[in-house]
């Protein structure tokens, strides 16, 4: 290590009348590092006295890593070394995640002195669990920032197998780095040499002054912490450079794994720069944006809601014509979407006496990509305030149709009939159905007859309904081929000789009913 060390050189160096260095051990304290952080603890007061004996002028900081929730700086750069040392004598090994390059975003966070040389040593018996975007925005910032990264790790390359020697590599990135395998020298000799480093870097800085960049975040906002999917906003980063040089500055805001917006721009001594990101989500989640690996602001990503004015109603029913008090029944409203994004659609069914004077009873929601129409179904239930009158179903301006609500001091049997779907292709089967409602205060006998002709005799079913129920009875056919003429019910002889659509009619007792056949393309 000690030869290599000759060739590394700190970027932007220049005359001062100091040598100032501060330097930040980023440990990995997982469970098979207690010997090295006790060898380290020992070597201390050793590196602070040959350091001083220098007329160096050193600071420590420690920062200690797992996985990337558990990195956090356990001293602040200080310039007193048993600090360094009660702070190795304090670590508390455990088993775990190695995510060296989260350790290293940390430490590079810490608060530097101008004219002191940085230096960031990783010291870990394992790879690193990091991303591949978060080591390049590392050795990034380790560049723009004139640091040193001193990496004492394994090298995992055995015979023609190369494992993972993501610090080594890392080190041999950067235009100032160092790495020596930590399985083949001793923890003595890798001080010693450390004690190396940072006497001949620092001791560049003797007959220059470091002229460098001194980049700061000093303004960071969203223009909008809580938007919909698809939703565009801003990052906002104003960056500042207070240093005695200009210099370029790489902004790059990310989350996770994700870059957002990446770009280079060259700012000089004394002004500032403001970078302008537009970002937006595919994906409901809450995400953590970050510039440089720095918190920039978190924000809430929520299901696009459709605006009023892109949701047009455009039908609706009521499959009941009467019902009893406290019955339920369902009204539906078919809906379309005609905007140009996809989302969420709230529609408010509202109840009353007549159309003009209605009260919003419930919303029901739907999603509807752009141009797609929807039948959203609203389960109802008799109000019992209602007997004996009629209640009208709307949504906004657009009426749905009315049910009665029977008097339940009346003796009434009645039928409603509808079928399911409204709409099929030739040949489709659908079910004809009529619901028999009996609101008297007897059990009654009804007979339900399915037929294509009014007052013809079809399949008939006798029923027998109990007081204050209703009970659905159910025909099951099959739709015509539209190139012939229909064996069931009526048709539109008009529609049918296009062969793309025409209607068939049932008639359940009274009450009459159309399917339509379109043709299926």
């Amino acid at each position: 290590m000690s030869v290599l060390l000759s060739s590394v050189a700190f970027a932007g160096t220049a005359a001062a009348e100091t040598r100032n260095a501060d330097v930040v051990f980023v440990f990995d304290e997982t469970g098979s590092m207690d010997a090295q952080a006790e060898d380290l603890a020992n070597e201390v007061e050793n590196v602070a006295e040959e350091l001083d004996t220098q007329g160096i002028d050193a600071r420590y900081g420690l920062v200690t890593y797992e996985d990337a929730e558990s990195t956090e700086v356990n001293l602040a750069l200080s310039s007193n070394p048993d600090d360094l040392k009660t702070g190795l004598d304090g670590i508390y090994t455990f088993g775990g995640t190695e995510n060296a390059s989260h350790g290293i975003h940390t430490a590079l966070d810490m608060d530097y002195r101008d004219d002191a040389q940085k230096i960031i040593v990783v010291i870990t018996d394992e790879d690193d669990d990091g991303t591949e975007t978060a080591r390049q925005q590392a050795l990034q910032r380790i560049d723009d920032e004139d640091a040193c990264l001193v990496a004492v790790s394994p090298d995992w390359y055995s015979g023609d197998i190369e494992g993972a020697d993501e610090l080594k590599t890392m080190s041999e990135a950067v235009a100032c780095g160092e790495w020596t395998d930590v399985n083949t020298e001793s923890f003595t000799t890798i001080v010693t040499d450390l004690i190396e480093v940072i006497e001949e870097e620092t001791t560049q800085t003797t007959e220059t002054t470091r002229s460098s960049p001194d980049f700061d975040v000093i303004e960071k906002s969203l223009s909008n912490t809580t938007v919909a999917t698809d939703e565009t906003f801003t990052a906002d980063v104003v960056v500042e450079n207070d240093g005695s040089a200009g210099g370029t500055y790489h902004a790059r805001i990310t989350d996770s794994d994700q870059v957002h917006y990446s770009e280079r721009v060259e700012i000089e001594s004394g002004e500032t720069h403001t970078f302008s990101a537009p970002i937006s989500y595919a994906e409901v989640d809450r995400y953590m944006l970050q510039i440089n690996h720095r918190l920039l602001d978190y924000v809430t990503v929520n299901e696009r809601q459709l605006t009023a004015e892109n949701v047009v109603v455009t039908g609706g029913a009521i499959k009941r014509s009467a019902v009893m008090p406290n019955e339920s029944y369902e009204v539906s409203a078919t809906v379309e979407n005609t905007g140009n994004y996809s989302g969420y659609a709230t529609v408010p069914f509202a109840a009353g006496g007549d159309a003009n004077n209605t009260t919003h009873v419930a919303n029901e929601t739907v999603y509807l990509s752009s141009g797609e129409t929807k039948t959203v179904t609203h389960e109802a239930t008799a109000d019992v305030n209602a007997s004996g009158a009629n209640q009208t179903w709307a949504v906004g301006n657009t009426t749905l149709g009315s049910v009665s609500v029977l008097d339940e001091n009346d003796s009434q049997v009645g039928i409603d009939a509808y079928t399911t779907p409204g709409a099929v292709t030739p040949n489709e089967s659908y079910d004809v159905t009529g619901v028999v409602y009996n609101n008297g205060n007897s059990s009654r006998m009804l007979a339900v007859n399915f037929a294509p002709e009014h007052g013809r005799l079809g399949s008939l079913r006798m029923v027998s309904v109990a007081p204050g129920e209703s009970m659905a009875v159910r025909h099951s056919t099959q739709a015509s081929a539209l190139s012939e003429p229909s064996s069931i019910g009526q048709t539109n002889t008009t529609e049918r000789a296009s062969t793309e659509r025409t209607s068939e009619t049932w008639w359940v007792n009274d009450e009459r009913v159309n399917v339509t056949v379109v043709a299926d393309g």
